[in-house]
């Protein structure tokens, strides 16, 4: 059982530098795209891991699905904490404010961030994951996944009493 915990740890430390690594180098254009690209290779690796380590067992599916769903895990709750931080208004407006010597007013935030830039990048990841779709006179409507991630977000923000339009 340790060993499964190592494989996927290690594999998942090994993603989080390349990444790191990756986007510290190079000029990224569509991160969570390649984000994600990276998930897929590491995450193939994990598994190929799984297989020559525990070779000799007799229950190989369930051993690589185990070490799989650690890695998966893993990556689950990083993903979430970067898009916390490149896709929030909230932190954009924060890094903002430390990056300016004297403060800014509402006007001069709003001339550093570009809704309209920002909800196009929305979009296009979107479509990218297959959350939605947009139609040739560019409607944009919900897929299977997107309808299902947002029958679950809306139960979240009903049981929650959070707020609608947020």
């Amino acid at each position: 059982m340790s060993g499964m915990i190592i494989i996927s740890i290690a594999t998942f430390v090994f993603f989080v530098l390349t990444h790191i690594i990756f986007f510290h180098f190079k000029d990224v254009k569509r991160k969570f795209r390649t984000m994600m690209i990276l998930f897929v290779i590491f995450g193939l690796i994990n598994i190929f891991s799984g297989f020559l380590f525990f070779n000799g067992c007799v229950d190989n599916l369930s051993i690589i699905l185990i070490i799989f769903f650690i890695y998966w895990f893993s990556w689950f709750f990083y993903a979430h904490f970067i898009i916390v931080i490149n896709r929030s208004i909230s932190v954009r407006v924060l890094t903002e404010l430390v990056s300016s010597k004297n403060g800014l007013t509402e006007e001069e935030i709003k001339g550093r961030y570009s809704l309209k830039d920002k909800i196009e990048d929305e979009i296009k990841d979107m479509c990218f994951l297959g959350y939605m779709s947009v139609s040739d006179d560019e409607l944009l409507s919900n897929m299977p996944r997107g309808e299902r991630h947002a029958r679950i977000i809306s139960f979240i923000k009903k049981f929650m009493n959070l707020p609608k339009n947020r």
